[in-house]
């Protein structure tokens, strides 16, 4: 796991991916898991769980709207480490204490955990950057926005694992439309289309509360309207990259369909089942790099 300058002062509070999936297989509970110095308040889990995606405002509101819409007994909010994200890290312990104010406010009683953040950064650039020449040769386009929020997910469907499927909602705030009608490659149709089949089909009642949303209003409604689309969290140097001047997508929906269903969620599956497998340690990269090469020759 590399330390990233930008993640050090947060660094008490990086689980990394490979541990989470070790812990999986050896049917670990959840307070062996996370950083040590939060560990005695993740021994006590209520019954009914959520699992909410932690960044800035939409993953908050998303959150927000499953508190309104279930009973739930615990909340759970997990980050990630991206190599690509830049500024300031306070923004995650302002949210947290903004998401507790909001909680105290209007849903009394339920326990809100202290947040982590999970380190996968071999899972990302095996996405985004390991393969990137001979997927351009295959689809003829990239963007690594997709890939990088599949990864959010398909890192959480092993913590959903360990939580137990039947009592816990996984939460994340992909939203269509932007102020100003930008959109976002990784929150079009398809590409929650293809998260939520990934979840799926593993038994994980993954939800995204705020998708359809079609106004600042909606999200104002749940939050508060002090604050800002984009504002308190963290940067990517490649925020805009799948835009045209317009702020429209360059990609079209079934573009990144068919990048999603025959190669995204295939080598995302391939990459946990490996790093589940002890046996599959010793050879990792050879066989994930024959197992891209055989899903790029499977698509021509």
């Amino acid at each position: 796991m590399v330390e990233l300058s930008v993640y050090q002062d947060i660094s008490h509070r990086v689980v990394s991916f490979t541990s989470l999936c070790s812990g999986a297989v050896l049917k670990l509970q959840i307070h062996n898991l996370v950083p040590k110095g939060m560990r005695d308040r993740y021994e006590n889990i209520g019954n009914r769980i959520l699992l909410t995606d932690f960044a800035g405002r939409d993953s908050i509101a998303a959150c927000m709207q499953i508190l309104k819409d279930e009973e739930i007994d615990t909340v759970i909010p997990v980050g990630d480490i991206v190599p690509s994200r830049y500024g300031d890290t306070d923004s995650y312990s302002q949210n947290w204490n903004t998401l507790a104010q909001l909680m105290k406010k209007n849903h009394v009683g339920i326990d809100l955990k202290p947040w982590f953040i999970v380190d996968g950064q071999d899972f990302w650039r095996t996405l985004n950057q390991r393969y990137v020449q001979q997927i351009m040769g295959k689809f003829g386009w990239f963007t690594p926005c997709i890939g990088c929020h599949f990864h959010f997910y398909a890192m959480r469907s092993v913590l959903v694992g360990i939580l137990g499927h039947d009592n816990t909602i996984l939460a994340s705030g992909e939203k269509r439309l932007h102020k100003n009608g930008k959109r976002k490659a990784n929150q079009t149709d398809a590409a929650v289309k293809a998260y939520g089949k990934f979840s799926l089909e593993r038994g994980i009642d993954h939800r995204f509360p705020i998708h359809n949303y079609e106004s600042e209003e909606q999200i104002g409604y749940l939050i508060g309207s002090e604050w800002n689309e984009g504002g308190s969290q963290m940067s990517c140097v490649h925020s805009g990259n799948d835009q045209d001047d317009n702020g429209g997508l360059k990609f079209t929906e079934q573009q990144i369909s068919e990048m999603m269903t025959e190669y995204i969620l295939p080598l995302g599956k391939k990459y946990i089942e490996m790093k589940m497998d002890a046996g599959s340690l010793d050879n990792f990269w050879n066989s994930l790099d024959d197992y891209s090469d055989e899903l790029l020759r499977c698509t021509q």
